[in-house]
């Protein structure tokens, strides 16, 4: 069965490869406004609404990506033939919220929105989730006709200002920073910000090998109040993105539950990824597999944050640390290997990073000092410390004194081509 998942998948890609964008597809975006749902065991969708929007920034060469390393995955087919013509994969808060101790005894909603291109073809669009054995299968599925006129259009009410890249928005990285918890008064304040948290990007192995290949925009969302929510505090504030700290509980995870908020701010503006800077000293972060970053910008750690969640949000890649408390009570299905790239239970290590170690190495790799230097197979990640295996010592999804390593690094570069353009081979 997962040798013909596999055969199928190279199918996919092939496909890809050999359609033309332009066959299918306008240079405008359709975006899915939709209510996520259900218990720890329950799983559903509600379209809440189909909003036409320009432009579409994400990649035109390759419709159907080599990486498929998330839990969901949307999927676009041509209604007339059923032949998959766009997909993309990404990770939830939703998902977040089955793992921790309320989930069984209550039901709860979260806001996701979605990005396909703009189809000039009637479509059907479907979304998927992993089992315990991590095939797909399909929970959400919906008709689209690009005649339709129930879709929405709305009109871009936030200025934004680029401040780096020269690149076509089809042909980059594009990154919308999203002011969050800056009044009019402290806008210039956010333009600083998001110039030092840029800068600092752009130094980090591997983004510094690639600086032209990304395109960032500042958006001046305004805010009525400065700051953030702290729930545990009793703190609310009147912001732009609504972002909160001490979701599911955690003082640190710093999130907004206002998803359809935060991308009316973006409307008609270009963006693969967003990042939310919250206007606040206070150290915290969150980032989802292609959704969002977010991170506090006036703590020391502010900028190490950034680059950790953003391997979260761009990369799909696992949390390595199991020290730190979590909200998080229930633990991945260990009979089957793990879909984060970063992250092994040793299943089915050779689709991993076997390939990467020297024939010396042991695996599992001793945690000792011998080893500092060494990429190899630790245990302990994904919060756990049995049973699941990192690459290297310490990463920057380990720590926040370390650099990424190359496991990760290679994942990154890989999403940075795919998105840009450029061959992995």
């Amino acid at each position: 069965m997962r040798l013909w998942i596999f055969i199928s998948m190279l199918l996919l890609v092939g496909l890809s490869h050999a359609q033309n964008y332009n066959d299918y597809f306008s240079q405008d975006r359709l975006r899915l406004d939709l209510y996520h749902y259900g218990t720890d065991t329950t799983d559903n969708y509600s379209l809440k609404s189909f909003i036409k929007e320009n432009p579409w920034s994400g990649p035109q060469s390759q419709l159907i990506p080599e990486m498929q390393h998330g839990r969901y995955i949307v999927q676009v087919k041509a209604k007339s033939t059923g032949t998959i013509i766009f997909l993309k994969p990404y990770n939830t808060l939703f998902e977040e919220w089955q793992d921790t101790k309320n989930a069984p005894f209550r039901e709860r909603i979260f806001e996701e929105s979605l990005f396909i291109p703009y189809p000039k073809i009637p479509i059907t669009i479907e979304i998927q989730t992993r089992d315990e054995k991590q095939d797909l299968f399909t929970i959400w599925k919906k008709d689209f006709d690009p005649l339709e006129t129930w879709v929405e259009k709305r009109n871009r009410t936030t200025e934004f200002v680029k401040i780096h890249g020269d690149r076509n928005a089809s042909n980059a990285v594009d990154i919308a920073i999203i002011a969050e918890g800056y009044t009019e008064a402290e806008i210039d304040k956010f333009m600083m910000d998001a110039k030092r948290m840029k800068n600092f990007f752009l130094e980090t192995e591997p983004f510094n090998r690639y600086k032209s290949d990304f395109n960032f925009y500042a958006v001046k969302s305004i805010s009525k109040e400065s700051g953030t929510d702290l729930p545990g505090e009793n703190i609310w504030k009147e912001t732009a993105a609504n972002t909160r700290f001490y979701t599911f509980g955690s003082e640190r995870y710093l999130t907004s539950l206002a998803y359809h908020k935060c991308m009316d701010i973006l409307t008609d503006i270009p963006h693969d990824q967003v990042v939310i800077l919250v206007n606040t000293e206070k150290y915290g972060g969150g980032g989802i597999f292609n959704h969002f970053s977010v991170t506090s910008v006036d703590h020391f750690l502010s900028e190490i944050v950034l680059t950790h969640e953003f391997g979260h949000a761009f990369g799909g890649l696992a949390d390595e640390y199991y020290t730190s408390s979590t909200a998080y009570v229930t633990h991945p299905e260990l009979k089957y290997e793990l879909i984060e790239p970063n992250v092994t239970n040793l299943v089915e290590f050779d689709k991993k990073w076997k390939h990467m170690l020297h024939d010396t190495t042991p695996i599992p790799t001793p945690d000792t000092d011998e080893y500092n230097e060494v990429m190899g197979v630790f245990e302990g990640g994904l919060y756990l410390n049995k049973g699941v295996y990192r690459p290297v010592r310490n990463c920057r999804m380990k720590t926040n004194h370390a650099d990424f390593c190359p496991v990760c690094q290679d994942i990154l570069s890989r999403m940075i081509k795919y998105y840009s353009g450029q061959s992995n081979d």
